[in-house]
């Protein structure tokens, strides 16, 4: 705890990052409540909405090949960028949670048309991490980078042993479309703090002063 203080009393002094760190470390929150929200209780969810935890596991890793690569070139494109990325990400994550939770609210059995939703939901679920490390390395320069990514890395490990609790918690068998809403909640909250977020990283040179 006292390292953690260090680091956050580091990158609140430092000048023109406070407004910054708050906003990248809210998304960090968001980010990895949401992806340990649609993982740590896949198969068990999977199996309460009548699919193969198998196959959507398959499915799952095959989908996020190509979400890799427009990752990576959206980041890159002359139109793209880490912040974009993000958003599309976000957007799309949320909108597979939101589908699912339709479908699961309306009562749909359709296997196709759950599994759909599901994979469209992982596409970016993984590759998001890709752009949110990529972006928040180069925000900071060299003496206050090790402290930044440090506090994110502890934000997302807070967040990982919270999701464990209101995982088992949204786990309902008689309201099924409960557990994707939340997670939901929380990939356009990753959304809504993109718009706060004002300078995109793309082509800036790292800043290497201590």
């Amino acid at each position: 705890m006292s390292s953690f203080v260090s680091m956050l009393k580091i990158l609140i002094r430092a000048k023109g990052y406070r407004r910054l760190t708050f906003w990248v470390a809210l998304l960090w929150g968001f980010k990895a409540f949401a992806y340990w929200g649609v993982t740590t209780y896949m198969t068990t969810f999977f199996n309460y909405i009548g699919i193969n935890s198998n196959g959507i596991t398959l499915g799952a890793f095959i989908v996020q090949l190509p979400g890799m690569a427009i990752t990576y070139f959206l980041m890159e494109s002359s139109k793209g960028g880490r912040i974009l990325t993000l958003r599309v990400c976000g957007m799309t994550c949320s909108l597979g949670l939101v589908l699912l939770t339709i479908l699961l609210a309306c009562g749909v059995e359709n296997s196709a048309l759950l599994y759909i939703a599901c994979l469209l939901t992982y596409v970016f679920t993984g590759p998001m991490w890709n752009a949110l490390y990529t972006f928040s390395v180069e925000l900071y320069p060299t003496s206050h980078r090790g402290s930044a990514m440090a506090l994110f890395s502890t934000v997302n490990a807070l967040c990982t042993l919270t999701t464990v609790f209101v995982g088992s918690l949204a786990l309902d068998e008689t309201k099924k479309w409960v557990y994707p809403l939340i997670w939901a909640a929380c990939y356009l909250g990753t959304v809504a703090v993109t718009l706060m977020l004002k300078s995109d990283t793309k082509g800036i040179a790292l800043k290497e002063y201590f």
